[in-house]
């Protein structure tokens, strides 16, 4: 999944997590540690975010529209010392 070329070769299009968590999966277990629990940020970020559902994006390549990357854009909470930040 580390294709190659130009970049006329790649196209992004939205996911969709039930249908391409398999795909996700496989290029963070291939490109990321995730801490090694990649269902578990799948989970917790992507399917029950109490913030809502990302947006989930694929960066496909080739005329065979090979997975080659994922991005998402969402909302969640963060702490700075004992403030919890919107």
């Amino acid at each position: 999944m580390t294709p190659s070329g130009d970049a006329q070769d790649y196209r992004g299009v939205a996911a969709d997590v039930a249908g391409d968590s398999a795909t996700i999966l496989a290029l963070w277990r291939e490109d990321l540690n995730q801490d090694r629990n990649p269902e578990g940020k799948l989970d917790w970020f992507y399917r029950r975010n109490p913030k809502g559902t990302p947006g989930v994006f694929q960066l496909l390549h080739g005329s065979a529209r090979e997975a080659a990357g994922v991005g998402s854009v969402g909302w969640r909470r963060m702490r700075f010392g004992t403030e919890t930040l919107v």
